[in-house]
């Protein structure tokens, strides 16, 4: 007996999203014995949303562009990036896609080089 139940896109989104913050937790360096079923739920949690159509994008460490399904949260100037520059420092939230289409933008700090200052005449 096939049995369905009907679930919003935006519930599934949701869930994606806490999905995306347990696998943050339960994998960071080390080994911890107490993180083992943490890492289990993860995987089951992302094996039932891939299934149901839904991905996960992280763009941590990835240049930023304005043109990103991102909000930026947070700015600094890093003194040692190159002037003009911008780079995703942290995702905050990540962005949610369904089948392909955006469904949930993402959330970022960023660090930025210096803009490039004019030279007083």
């Amino acid at each position: 007996m096939n049995r369905t139940v009907e679930v919003e896109i935006s519930a599934l989104a949701d869930l994606a999203v806490d999905c995306w913050r347990l696998q943050r937790w339960a994998f960071v360096d080390g080994y911890e014995r107490d993180r083992i079923v943490p890492r289990q739920v993860f995987r089951a949690l992302s094996s039932f949303l891939s299934r149901a159509g839904l991905e996960i994008c992280d763009l941590t460490g990835q240049a930023y562009d304005p043109g990103l399904a991102v909000e930026v949260i947070d700015s600094e100037v890093d003194s040692t990036a190159p002037k003009a520059s911008a780079r995703i420092e942290e995702m905050i939230a990540p962005i949610v896609l369904w089948n392909g289409s955006l469904i949930k933008t993402g959330q970022v700090a960023i660090r930025r080089g210096a803009p490039d200052q004019e030279v007083a005449s």
